[in-house]
């Protein structure tokens, strides 16, 4: 039986987190909540766990971003006292094959999700997936190519950077690792495959510098091509 039959589909908390400790260690400056989001507490860990036989890939596809009262997370003298993670697997949907899964993320102050302690809302949409990259795109695409309208800041990622980065997630996946399987088994260049976390991280840093914004009130994102080291 697929663990995603309906009897398994549950909408349902699958993990609570209190963050009591980064608080203390935030204690003379704000609150980063991007950081929070998608690097201390990127994993969506039980799920991860329940599937890792059924799909050997997980590809991160976007999703959105809001944050609320963001006088509170910048003023010093304002208290923040326990920053909770709360995560739900909202929906899931097969595809033949394949399965597209839908989490809702919330991070409040304090012990309950009332309206007046949200910080954050998220919603993230995965796929997983057991085909190689070779097997979803076939043998045509140009790797050397890239279409673009207008460029702002050119961004490159290296080797390190992208390997440094999966170690504050914990992400182990290979792609991000080993540049001779991406090339030898999925099909990618001989080059890491920069983590979807990471591009949308230092995108959000991009804007936060340009805009003189520390928060924004919504961001609506789609990662729709792989980006590689170097």
């Amino acid at each position: 039986m697929s663990l995603f039959s309906k009897s398994k589909v549950l909408k349902k908390q699958i993990t609570t987190q209190l963050l009591n400790k980064y608080i203390e260690n935030n204690v003379n400056r704000h609150i980063d909540l991007y950081n929070l989001n998608f690097i201390i507490l990127n994993k969506p860990n039980n799920l991860a766990e329940k599937i890792a036989h059924e799909f050997k890939r997980r590809l991160w596809l976007g999703g959105t971003i809001e944050t609320f009262q963001p006088e509170k997370l910048l003023n010093k003298n304002q208290k923040i006292n326990n920053v909770i993670l709360k995560e739900i697997l909202d929906n899931v949907k097969l595809l033949k094959k394949d399965c597209m899964v839908t989490y809702k993320r919330t991070i409040c102050d304090e012990n309950n999700s009332e309206e007046e302690n949200i910080l954050l809302k998220e919603k993230r949409q995965l796929f997983y997936t057991n085909e190689l990259f070779r097997e979803r795109i076939g043998n045509t695409l140009d790797f050397t190519s890239f279409s673009y309208n207008h460029i702002s800041d050119n961004l490159v990622f290296s080797d390190e950077e992208i390997i440094q980065f999966s170690r504050k997630t914990l992400n182990p996946h290979y792609i991000h690792l080993d540049k001779y399987y991406n090339k030898t088994v999925e099909g990618y260049p001989e080059k890491l495959v920069v983590q979807g976390p990471y591009m949308l991280t230092e995108c959000i840093k991009y804007l936060q510098h340009i805009t003189g914004i520390k928060y924004f009130s919504k961001i609506t994102y789609k990662i729709k091509q792989n980006l590689f080291s170097n």
